[in-house]
């Protein structure tokens, strides 16, 4: 019996701990500032603009889970100060999965048997840059958390989730 509680135990541990949510990653939450997350990490990140200076980002491995940090530059209204607020979280790594169990290797067909009821989703085609063209193998599966103007995408490929991202809802901004 005591086997079995701390086996128990230990999956409610693990999973309290390995999570993805429509706005964190672990502890790692969405609109939170800079200096927030460097804290929650206990660690300083480096940021490296993208090519259209719009948003910033950092490669971490926190808990065992590898994420790409995007945050965006945000003026207070007096336009005296700026810091960098977390707009997205992305990761392709298979060892974290949302409360309902999907993960990067999750089917198109998962995906919808577990969300097709009480979530608002999207799902559209993508285009590919190889063909040139709206691709019918590449997919991006939305759901948006109305609650916190957030969002979790899954990026498919042949119908299996090659990436998840949870981002601010641009309907949110």
């Amino acid at each position: 019996m005591e086997k079995i509680f701390s086996l128990l135990f230990g999956l409610l541990l693990l999973s309290a701990q390995a999570q993805i949510t429509t706005g964190r990653i672990n502890d790692v939450r969405l609109n939170k500032t800079l200096d927030e997350i460097e804290k929650t990490l206990d660690q300083k990140l480096k940021l490296k603009s993208d090519e259209y200076d719009w948003m910033s980002y950092a490669e971490i491995n926190h808990k065992g889970i590898q994420m790409k940090l995007g945050f965006v530059k945000q003026t207070n209204e007096e336009g005296t100060s700026e810091n960098y607020i977390l707009y997205e979280i992305r990761t392709s790594s298979p060892n974290i999965k949302t409360l309902s169990g999907i993960g990067v290797g999750s089917s198109l067909d998962e995906l919808w048997n577990t969300y097709k009821k009480d979530f608002n989703l999207s799902v559209w085609f993508l285009w590919d840059d190889d063909i040139q063209d709206i691709s019918k193998k590449k997919r991006m599966f939305e759901l948006t958390g109305l609650e916190e103007y957030t969002v979790i995408r899954f990026y498919l490929d042949n119908d299996k989730i090659t990436e998840i991202v949870v981002a601010v809802s641009e309907d949110g901004c």
